[in-house]
């Protein structure tokens, strides 16, 4: 399976910093942090990928979830009523097929 990269779809954010470079990359059913990712652990799947939804992992800062935080709706990923961040509008990343 080819890898995918998950872009922040607009400018800004509150609490954060965007950047156009991808903060993660999903591999197979994982989900880890690229090098342009300053916050989360490199190398090791902080995300896992069950159907169309998505779990943190022990990796995770905040360690694992028992409830999706992002499900993936076509090419956009959105957060769940479980994540903190929720918004039902907008997508919290975009998958795309290159950096």
């Amino acid at each position: 399976m080819p890898i995918q990269y998950l872009h922040q779809p607009h400018y800004g954010f509150v609490g954060g910093v965007h950047s156009l470079k991808p903060q993660f990359e999903m591999r197979g059913s994982n989900i880890y942090a690229t090098n342009f990712n300053q916050i989360m652990q490199k190398n090791m799947p902080v995300y896992e990928v069950r159907g169309s939804q998505i779990f943190s992992t022990i990796h995770h800062l905040d360690g694992p979830s028992s409830h999706p935080l992002y499900t993936i709706k076509g090419q956009n990923i959105h957060t769940t009523i479980h994540n903190s961040n929720h918004d039902a509008v907008l997508p919290a990343f975009e998958l795309k097929s290159h950096l």
